[in-house]
């Protein structure tokens, strides 16, 4: 994960030396973000966590993916499906690392949930607001939704950007 937050910081960088961003994370991109302000909390201005997998006690543990990602049979599944299931089992152990860096996020986050979301428990959006505690956060729960709320509901997301870029820039923020 600390590789993916390096290469979007690169990508901040390269906009100028004082630029800042609202970045928008769902699923796996919501503790790739979170990395991201953890490590490089200069070019992140705010949090958009979109159905956000943060908590490592909610991850599950699936029984096909030490099989699909054994030798020879990951080499006869899509290379997408490979990646994927590589990311995901090594979750909870990156997410187990980064507890101790919650507490170092100290710019607005919202947390956008579905509340029957079979794929990241709606039980991760009351982790986000247990672990930032130097944060303001604001978390949403969408009734009724599962886990596709960016192409189900993307007006919350757009909602979220747009209040977070009334806010002062982090810098500002004494």
């Amino acid at each position: 994960m600390y590789r993916q937050a390096q290469a979007i910081a690169t990508v901040i960088r390269a906009a100028g030396a004082s630029s800042t961003a609202i970045l928008v994370g769902h699923s796996l991109g919501g503790p790739v973000i979170a990395r991201l302000a953890m490590d490089f909390p200069s070019q992140v201005r705010g949090l958009v966590l979109v159905a956000g997998s943060i908590d490592p006690d909610l991850e599950k543990k699936d029984w096909f993916r030490p099989i699909i990602g054994s030798f020879p049979i990951r080499y006869f599944i899509p290379a997408d499906l490979d990646v994927s299931n590589r990311e995901i089992r090594a979750l909870k152990g990156e997410l187990t690392q980064m507890l101790p860096l919650w507490k170092s996020i100290c710019i607005p986050v919202t947390v956008i949930q579905g509340e029957v979301d079979d794929l990241v428990p709606p039980g991760n959006a009351a982790f986000a607001k247990k672990m930032l505690v130097n944060a303001p956060v604001i978390v949403r729960v969408i009734p009724e939704m599962n886990h596709f709320i960016s192409w189900r509901r993307p007006d919350k997301i757009r909602i979220a950007i747009l209040e977070q870029l009334r806010q002062p820039d982090a810098k500002e923020i004494k």
